[in-house]
């Protein structure tokens, strides 16, 4: 079975578009990644890929799968070239390359990604990665003995993921205006954990009467994550961050540019002093480069590390899990409220790769979360199970639909 010269990549949707990769196979298998862009990142995306698909036409399918590793490096050896103007657009277009080779070993085996995954062997799942980029702090031999430890209590873990599902938090901007009816219609529902959006330009007293009165009304019954509409310039940070503190929120979440670890840092280091309020500080969604996220892994500059893998691709997300188990920092995942990866929507390549954590490299649940986003599609895909968890997919996922949850396959169970 081989790669046919008709594989194409192509841009879908209106205002919010998407980046769509199929490699269709002679044995009538197609593998799909799909990710919801802003309309020029999502055109650049597109031309890089084309330009490079030659590579892939008539190569064996068997050989892309048994070779990922090595096909993960030769497409960000392109990436990272002198030559590319775009490094953004590149890693992101690398990354779809990737995913649709993940989704065609996937429908080979006949099971849901995340179930492939964890199957692997230590050895063959080190070496279907491009661990060089990391190479400096996690060696392949590190990464496998870090896996063996994981084998014990890996099937208990996975009973209890497929019993309770993966805990999910929604998103909710002070600026909806039906905002706090909808913070307590999910709060009344039971959802133990929301996610609250200061709008920019909010006066820091009118903030500070909102977030009290939530924590208030909530009676400590939810967790609560705050996060700016707008960044915070790392000057105003820390009154900010000071203030969520000293009114019990749990957490603050992209206060101010991910790249920036120096005020990140910086400010972590001042709320985990002496006499100090601890709050958790996360961020790295929204950056496209694993390199990026090594940075604040590395530097120990959020409490909690914060990927969108549908745009850093499964491949390096592993990559991160695997670093950040290493150090010991918590991941969780941002769903990408438009546009679909591996067949689905943005929220099922995290739940996979959550699923993988949680049974293979991390372990644990502890502080780990899906955050949907405000998209009233990945809420209700999971309104219908328990208030904020999300079942596993148990399917492969097929096909790329940019079309949101279909008909035919339940809502709780996004993935299907």
């Amino acid at each position: 079975m081989t790669i046919l010269a008709d594989v194409t990549a192509t841009t879908v949707g209106g205002t919010r578009r998407a980046a769509q990769l199929e490699l269709r196979t002679s044995g009538g298998r197609t593998g799909a990644a799909t990710v919801g862009l802003p309309p020029g990142l999502a055109d650049a995306v597109v031309a890089w890929i084309t330009g490079h698909l030659g590579t892939l036409r008539g190569r064996p399918v068997d050989e892309l799968i048994e070779g990922l590793g090595e096909l993960e490096a030769g497409w960000n050896d392109l990436a990272t070239h002198s030559s590319v103007e775009d490094r953004s657009a590149a890693h992101v277009g690398a990354a779809l390359v990737t995913n649709a080779v993940w989704d065609l070993w996937a429908q080979a085996n006949d099971c849901p990604l995340w179930k492939l995954i964890v199957n692997l062997s230590p050895e063959h799942l080190v070496r279907s990665l491009d661990l060089r980029w990391v190479g400096d702090l996690l060696a392949p031999a590190d990464a496998r003995v870090l896996l063996e430890t994981r084998v014990r209590g890996r099937s208990a873990r996975e009973a209890d993921l497929r019993r309770e599902g993966y805990p999910v938090v929604p998103y909710v901007p002070l600026s909806m205006p039906e905002a706090m009816s909808r913070i307590d219609a999910l709060a009344g529902a039971g959802w133990p954990a929301l996610r609250i959006g200061l709008p920019d330009g909010l006066e820091p007293e009118r903030a500070r009467a909102l977030l009290d009165g939530l924590r208030r009304s909530t009676a400590g019954r939810v967790r609560l994550a705050v996060s700016p509409e707008q960044p915070w310039a790392p000057a105003a940070m820390l009154h900010h961050a000071e203030l969520l503190a000293e009114l019990g929120i749990d957490s603050i979440v992209e206060p101010t540019d991910p790249l920036d670890v120096v005020a990140l840092g910086g400010l972590r280091k001042r709320l985990a002093g002496p006499g100090s309020t601890h709050i958790d500080l996360a961020a790295g969604d929204v950056l496209t480069r694993g390199v990026s996220v090594k940075q604040l892994l590395a530097t120990g500059a959020v409490d909690l590390c914060r990927v969108n893998a549908a745009r850093l691709g499964v491949s390096a997300s592993l990559t991160l899990l695997l670093l950040a188990a290493r150090l010991r920092i918590p991941m969780s995942f941002a769903a990408c409220a438009s546009g679909a990866t591996l067949g689905t929507s943005g929220l099922t390549v995290a739940l996979h790769l959550a699923a993988v954590d949680n049974i293979a490299i991390g372990a644990s649940l502890d502080r780990r979360c899906i955050d949907l986003g405000s998209s009233p599609d990945l809420l209700a895909a999971v309104l219908g199970g328990t208030p904020g968890r999300c079942r596993l997919p148990v399917q492969p996922a097929g096909p790329a639909r940019t079309d949101g949850p279909s008909e035919d396959r339940p809502l709780s169970r996004v993935g299907n």
